[in-house]
């Protein structure tokens, strides 16, 4: 199209760079300026043909470029002339945006979404006063970046440390509710999101870079957790529960919205970038409370996805397998070494919260036979028959025994050994006996969990079978075919989990005959419920009703058999 067609446009343009030039302080230079902006800006919005002209044209988006290149000049502005100016920069950015839509690849080739975010940055510089049009001019910022590289995922890494800067911008603005909010939130998740899945940019930013500097991680931290993570989390108020002794996500309670979604995927994209194990184990250190919800969310995201690719397998495991094992070799074991007077019920908490979420996201991923081959080639059974036995040797068993209804008529609380507890302050750290609930302390849920990822690993494994005999771990399986509210389930668990065990292995079936397993526990909450675990021969598990004959075939099977 010839140059006579942008004419208007143009001579607009000049009229900018010369009132730059010239005095950008003075409010009547705007006045005209402001009017034939708005007017052409129009234009791109009701003529489709002018406007695709417009963006085909190189030498058109090149003078746009320039003219916005000549509104970052480092001229102090006063307060009246500030308005008017921040309404220019923001009329020239629209125009960038709706030309954008139609065409992406010229301004990409003249990196212009570097331009938008330095003519943002100048907005909010000391030569600008703020006004309230600065978070309009930022949502106008985020509508054209999204346009320019809604099918580009290419990122300047020159301007690293001023693309930082644009997404922090956020934090701690109030957007109104409704249409402002919407039009912030799914634009900037959406580049974000774009940002992440450029790999230099996400292991930048992730990266630890072993320095004392806050600001570093500050800046960061505010991105990830303070704007993107927080959305989710203020959207889902009700779903994080603190109560009952525990801190939990209760995922019956989600409702998520498009904008709850987009911010799960960005965190779904950074969950399997390579230096993110970096940034959650500081994250640990600086924000405790903040590392719990977080991991928590991880575990909402990675549960909920059933087709990740072996790369994305082994991100994950490198930093979910790490925390597992410090928790389990370490930090668990000093947890009850320490004296009553250094009880805090907050530690209890947070280590309850990292290890169940942990526990779980691994139980999950055992349906990938990648995930297994990992956990076996890391030893992570001896971990877990480590930790198992710590639990064993620690925790309370707890039995609410009930009447007629869901009343709780008596609580039984043993040691492992089946001797009734009399320390009353051990019974209080652990459980409510008035409102019948168990505290984190007792570590509620995760010897089940632990059984489960072992019954996930010693499946068709004879050399794990062997492993986890030779550990103290069969032994384990055994003195949990149990009834246990602290765990729920955990026996019928312990069933599959011995099954598995015995399943062809002489050696472990040999062992059970010695301990006398043919009536593997006599448990007497077990036997109130009417039901006993037979070992058959061969390492037939069985959990029948003791009115019938564990012999008789017809015997009511609550185990899982594979004939």
């Amino acid at each position: 199209m010839p140059m006579n067609n942008f004419l208007d446009e143009f001579n607009l343009f000049d009229s900018i760079i010369t009132m730059m030039k010239n005095d950008p302080c003075c409010v009547e230079d705007y006045e005209p300026i402001v009017e034939n902006l708005n007017r052409i800006f129009q234009r791109t919005f009701n003529d489709e043909e002018h406007r695709k002209s417009m963006a085909n044209s190189q030498l058109f988006w090149e003078r746009l470029r320039d003219t916005l290149e000549a509104m970052l000049l480092p001229a102090s502005l006063n307060e009246n002339s500030s308005i008017p100016y921040t309404r220019t920069v923001r009329g020239l950015i629209l125009m960038m945006r709706n030309l954008a839509a139609e065409n992406q690849e010229i301004p990409q080739k003249l990196l212009l979404q570097n331009l938008v975010i330095r003519g943002f940055l100048h907005a909010t510089s000391e030569y600008v006063v703020d006004t309230p049009l600065i978070k309009h001019l930022y949502i106008a910022c985020l509508t054209c970046l999204f346009n320019i590289q809604q099918n580009y995922s290419t990122v300047d890494m020159t301007t690293f440390p001023a693309l930082l800067q644009f997404l922090q911008y956020p934090y701690g603005i109030k957007l109104e509710d409704g249409e402002e909010e919407e039009h912030f939130w799914l634009p900037y998740l959406f580049l974000f999101k774009t940002y992440l899945n450029n790999d230099e940019f996400s292991n930048e930013f992730f990266r630890d870079n072993d320095t004392p500097q806050k600001d570093y991680y500050c800046v960061r931290d505010r991105i990830f957790f303070d704007i993107v993570t927080a959305k989710f989390i203020q959207d889902q108020e009700n779903s994080f529960l603190i109560e009952k002794g525990r801190n939990y996500l209760d995922d019956s309670k989600l409702e998520i919205t498009s904008i709850d979604l987009s911010v799960l995927e960005c965190i779904s994209k950074s969950l399997t970038t390579a230096s993110f194990g970096k940034y959650l184990n500081g994250l640990e250190e600086r924000q405790p409370g903040k590392f719990t919800t977080l991991l928590q969310i991880l575990q909402l995201v990675v549960t909920s996805k059933e087709d990740w690719n072996t790369y994305e397998l082994t991100a994950i495991m490198s930093w979910c397998y790490p925390i597992l094992q410090r928790l389990a070799c370490k930090d668990i074991p000093a947890f009850f070494n320490k004296s009553r007077n250094d009880y805090a019920p907050s530690v209890a908490i947070q280590l309850h919260s990292t290890l169940l979420s942990c526990l779980d996201i691994i139980s999950d991923l055992c349906k990938f036979n990648h995930v297994r081959k990992f956990l076996i080639s890391y030893d992570s059974v001896k971990i877990l028959v480590s930790l198992l036995d710590t639990f064993q040797k620690n925790l309370l068993r707890i039995n609410f025994l009930k009447g007629n209804g869901d009343t709780v008529n008596e609580i039984k609380i043993t040691d492992h050994e089946g001797n009734k507890i009399e320390d009353r302050l051990l019974i209080f750290n652990r459980v409510n006996t008035n409102e019948s609930f168990i505290r984190a302390d007792n570590f509620p849920h995760c010897k089940l969990v632990i059984i489960e990822i072992l019954a996930s690993l010693v499946y068709a494994h004879p050399e794990i079978q062997d492993q986890i005999r030779e550990l103290g771990g069969l032994a384990l399986i055994l003195s949990n075919c149990v009834i246990d509210d602290n765990d729920p389930f955990i026996k019928e668990r312990s069933i599959v989990c011995l099954k598995f065990l015995l399943k062809n292995n002489a050696k472990n079936q040999e062992y059970v005959k010695k301990m006398e397993a043919q009536d593997v526990v006599q448990d007497d909450a077990l036997s109130k419920a009417g039901f006993e675990i037979s070992v058959e021969k061969g390492g037939k598990v069985r959990l029948v009703s003791k009115e019938e004959d564990p012999g008789n075939e017809n015997s009511e099977i609550i185990s899982i058999d594979e004939d």
